[in-house]
């Protein structure tokens, strides 16, 4: 594939600069749309979530679709108030303690 051949031989750096709420104001999403986004650290996505559309998230950086995914589980397992914590706070203990028995399992 040419985008592993040029990523092996080459510094790529991705930068997605989208405004989702914009995106929501011009594009007219509604639940019967599907969004093609970049999976970036997931906010671009969550943010269509909430028109109640579809959302597909790809990016050439396999960890930041990880990364999206360990946040859907996270955040479709747990409480708000523990979700907060992991991603507010940044409480790293709460998600050590997660992962095995409740996040894994969703990814």
């Amino acid at each position: 594939m040419l985008l592993d051949w040029l990523a092996a031989r080459t510094y790529v750096f991705p930068v997605n600069c989208e405004d989702p709420r914009i995106d929501r104001a011009h594009l007219d999403i509604s639940p019967a749309d599907t969004i093609l986004t970049i999976a970036s650290g997931a906010c671009n996505a969550f943010d269509y979530l909430l028109e109640g559309a579809a959302v597909v998230a790809v990016d050439t950086n396999p960890h930041q679709v990880y990364l999206c995914e360990l946040k859907m589980a996270l955040c479709r397992t747990q409480p708000y108030e523990v979700a907060w914590q992991v991603l507010g706070q940044g409480v790293v203990g709460v998600l050590v303690a997660l992962y095995d028995t409740e996040l894994a399992p969703h990814l």
